[in-house]
């Protein structure tokens, strides 16, 4: 053994963005193996001016997950900056069958905007 640790620089998303010139991002994946709200709250600037169209976090839906944030928390976070839930992926269930965790994807209310409706499914 030796001493693996690596000193990283760490930025907020919207002090990264400033510092590149990045103004626009139209997918944001976040996987923060449990630190996703805190992603998204370093980024209010951005998101709150709906700079990012599309946001992915993972998400915990059964209140045992400890290791996720919850759906309730990301929601709380993007619904009122005027985003709102476009879909679950990657849905994971545990041993029981109750849904563990999912990629919970919200859409910013610009691009809700500009395609109002999905197109029809054949019958």
């Amino acid at each position: 053994g030796g001493d693996d640790r690596e000193t990283v620089p760490v930025a907020t998303l919207d002090e990264f963005c400033t510092g590149h010139g990045v103004g626009r991002i139209d997918f944001l994946k976040v996987d923060a193996e449990g630190f996703d709200l805190q992603v998204l709250r370093g980024g209010r600037g951005l998101l709150g001016r709906h700079g990012v169209a599309a946001v992915q976090c993972e998400v915990g839906l059964d209140p045992d997950n400890q290791a996720h944030c919850s759906y309730d928390s990301v929601r709380d976070e993007l619904v009122p900056l005027g985003y709102r839930l476009f879909g679950f992926y990657q849905q994971k269930p545990r041993e029981t069958q109750a849904l563990r965790r999912a990629d919970a994807v919200f859409a910013s209310p610009d691009l809700l905007r500009a395609y109002p409706r999905l197109p029809a499914q054949p019958a």
